[in-house]
């Protein structure tokens, strides 16, 4: 028996349609989290975007030399982890083109 159910059994609630919209919407995010979901490369990117746009707005920000300094690598790196994560895409490509070349 799951994690949920057994708390389902405790607060004396039979099923899952029992519960109010707002426990449901709980109900969810926990079977979500215990389900272990794992990550994309499109939630990595977003998150690598996000992060970039982050870093880019406190770079024209930032007064002190140091943090500065911190940030520009911050910021390497993640365009960096991008250009990475870009490689396949651009592999598939250049090889796409190669092979149509051959084909002509």
């Amino acid at each position: 028996m799951n994690i949920l159910k057994k708390y389902l059994e405790k607060i004396g609630v039979g099923n899952f349609s029992d519960l109010e919209d707002d426990e449901k919407t709980t109900y969810r995010e926990w079977e979500m989290a215990l389900s272990g979901k794992k990550l994309t490369d499109d939630d990595v990117a977003k998150f690598l975007v996000l992060l970039e746009n982050e870093l880019v707005d406190k770079l024209i920000v930032s007064v002190e030399d140091r943090n500065d300094i911190y940030l520009k690598m911050q910021l390497d790196l993640v365009r960096k982890i991008k250009g990475f994560l870009a490689t396949p895409e651009l592999q598939k490509k250049l090889t796409e083109q190669s092979l149509l070349n051959l084909v002509k």
